[in-house]
């Protein structure tokens, strides 16, 4: 939307994580009427904050679809989202200097134990803690870089507190 500084931002955030979008200005009246369709999908949204996020033809921003069903997304918690999952679907096989290494500490069925999780590890000095979801499961990691040395001493320090705690790269 013209003169909307959170689209400005996202737009700014997306290139600077290197991460291809298409803007579709809700100037245009087919534009708009696309994004009032997937915001229909979640029913009363009287406060819609923008920029209206589609990743993959699911709404991410202002709502996300949870396994309790939709919820508000945080904006930047949104844009956190879209480049975990942008960074998981585009990795290639062998290429080490792209992959991120995920200190998972455990492996929740639902968003409300792994927010509470997420909660306990900030707590606890990962400030950096959060989660990625696949095949619905929301597995908590309390830490994520790109050395793998790190990753491994990440482990040492957590693996007898966080029984399961586990490296996944991507």
């Amino acid at each position: 939307m013209a003169g909307c500084g959170n689209c400005a931002y996202t737009k700014k955030y997306l290139k600077e994580k290197n991460i291809a979008y298409t803007e579709h200005p809700v100037s245009e009246k087919q534009n708009e009427e696309k994004m009032l369709k997937h915001l229909q999908q979640v029913g009363d949204l009287s406060s819609v904050v923008m920029p209206v996020i589609i990743l993959n033809n699911t709404l991410v921003h202002p709502v996300i679809h949870t396994d309790t069903g939709y919820k508000r997304m945080d904006f930047d918690n949104a844009l956190e989202y879209i480049v975990r999952k942008v960074k998981r679907e585009n990795v290639s096989k062998g290429d080490e200097n792209k992959v991120d290494h995920y200190l998972v500490c455990g492996e929740f069925n639902t968003m409300a134990g792994a927010t509470h999780f997420i909660k306990v590890l900030e707590l606890e000095g990962y400030k950096s803690a959060g989660y990625y979801e696949q095949t619905g499961v929301y597995y908590v990691y309390a830490m994520c870089t790109s050395d793998i040395e790190a990753a491994k001493r990440g482990f040492e320090e957590l693996r007898t507190k966080y029984r399961g705690t586990h490296v996944v790269s991507f």
